[in-house]
Protein backbone atom coordinates (compact mmCIF):
# COMPACT_ATOMS: atom_id res chain seq x y z
CA UNK A 1 0.00 0.00 0.00
CA UNK A 2 2.66 2.13 0.97
CA UNK A 3 4.15 2.04 -2.45
CA UNK A 4 0.67 2.37 -4.21
CA UNK A 5 0.46 5.49 -2.20
CA UNK A 6 3.67 6.36 -3.58
CA UNK A 7 2.60 6.06 -7.26
CA UNK A 8 -0.57 7.92 -6.28
CA UNK A 9 0.72 10.87 -5.03
CA UNK A 10 3.32 11.18 -7.51
CA UNK A 11 0.89 10.91 -10.29
CA UNK A 12 -2.24 13.16 -8.68
CA UNK A 13 -0.22 14.73 -6.00
CA UNK A 14 -2.50 13.31 -3.36
CA UNK A 15 -3.80 10.05 -1.93
CA UNK A 16 -7.53 10.57 -1.77
CA UNK A 17 -8.12 7.90 -4.13
CA UNK A 18 -5.92 5.53 -3.20
CA UNK A 19 -7.93 4.72 0.22
CA UNK A 20 -11.08 3.93 -1.87
CA UNK A 21 -9.32 1.91 -4.33
CA UNK A 22 -7.81 -0.17 -1.53
CA UNK A 23 -10.99 -0.58 0.46
CA UNK A 24 -12.33 -1.71 -3.58
CA UNK A 25 -9.97 -4.43 -3.81
CA UNK A 26 -10.97 -5.54 -0.38
CA UNK A 27 -14.90 -5.55 -1.17
CA UNK A 28 -13.96 -7.50 -4.28
CA UNK A 29 -11.99 -9.70 -2.73
CA UNK A 30 -14.66 -10.81 -0.21
CA UNK A 31 -17.90 -10.86 -2.75
CA UNK A 32 -16.48 -12.80 -4.98
CA UNK A 33 -14.33 -14.91 -2.39
CA UNK A 34 -11.43 -14.97 -4.10
CA UNK A 35 -7.82 -14.75 -1.97
CA UNK A 36 -6.26 -11.64 -1.66
CA UNK A 37 -2.88 -11.29 -0.09
CA UNK A 38 -2.78 -7.79 2.06
CA UNK A 39 -1.53 -6.28 5.13
CA UNK A 40 -4.71 -5.55 6.93
CA UNK A 41 -4.88 -3.79 10.52
CA UNK A 42 -7.28 -6.43 12.60
CA UNK A 43 -7.94 -6.95 16.17
CA UNK A 44 -5.75 -9.89 17.32
CA UNK A 45 -6.99 -11.87 20.25
CA UNK A 46 -2.75 -11.76 21.23
CA UNK A 47 -0.12 -10.56 19.59
CA UNK A 48 3.38 -12.04 21.41
CA UNK A 49 1.63 -11.92 24.95
CA UNK A 50 -0.33 -8.49 24.13
CA UNK A 51 -3.93 -9.22 24.49
CA UNK A 52 -6.60 -7.71 22.42
CA UNK A 53 -3.96 -5.25 19.89
CA UNK A 54 -4.76 -4.14 16.45
CA UNK A 55 -1.49 -4.67 14.40
CA UNK A 56 -1.31 -4.61 10.52
CA UNK A 57 0.14 -7.88 9.41
CA UNK A 58 -0.18 -10.32 6.06
CA UNK A 59 -3.52 -11.72 6.07
CA UNK A 60 -5.52 -13.52 3.40
CA UNK A 61 -8.75 -11.79 2.68
CA UNK A 62 -11.94 -13.78 0.67
CA UNK A 63 -15.53 -14.10 1.56
CA UNK A 64 -14.48 -15.85 5.26
CA UNK A 65 -13.01 -12.20 6.03
CA UNK A 66 -9.38 -12.34 6.80
CA UNK A 67 -7.06 -14.85 8.03
CA UNK A 68 -3.31 -14.72 9.39
CA UNK A 69 -1.15 -15.65 5.99
CA UNK A 70 1.35 -17.01 8.23
CA UNK A 71 2.59 -15.94 11.53
CA UNK A 72 6.18 -14.10 10.58
CA UNK A 73 9.66 -16.07 12.22
CA UNK A 74 11.36 -13.73 14.50
CA UNK A 75 14.33 -13.57 16.17
CA UNK A 76 14.83 -12.27 19.39
CA UNK A 77 15.34 -8.79 18.71
CA UNK A 78 12.52 -8.65 16.11
CA UNK A 79 10.33 -10.20 18.66
CA UNK A 80 10.83 -7.84 21.35
CA UNK A 81 10.32 -4.68 19.34
CA UNK A 82 7.29 -6.09 18.50
CA UNK A 83 6.20 -7.12 21.61
CA UNK A 84 6.97 -3.14 22.50
CA UNK A 85 4.78 -1.81 19.58
CA UNK A 86 2.12 -3.85 20.55
CA UNK A 87 2.30 -2.67 24.11
CA UNK A 88 2.43 1.13 23.19
CA UNK A 89 -0.61 0.36 20.38
CA UNK A 90 -2.69 -1.46 22.91
CA UNK A 91 -1.61 1.27 26.02
CA UNK A 92 -2.72 4.56 23.53
CA UNK A 93 -6.39 2.61 22.41
CA UNK A 94 -6.94 1.94 25.90
CA UNK A 95 -6.51 5.28 26.98
CA UNK A 96 -8.68 6.15 24.63
CA UNK A 97 -11.60 3.83 25.00
CA UNK A 98 -11.54 4.98 28.51
CA UNK A 99 -11.94 8.50 28.33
Amino acid sequence: MHEAAKLIKEGKGATHYGIASAIGRICQAIVHDTDLILTVGIVHAEVEGVPEVCLSLPMVVNGSGAQLLAYPELDPTEREALQRSARIVKEATDSVRHR
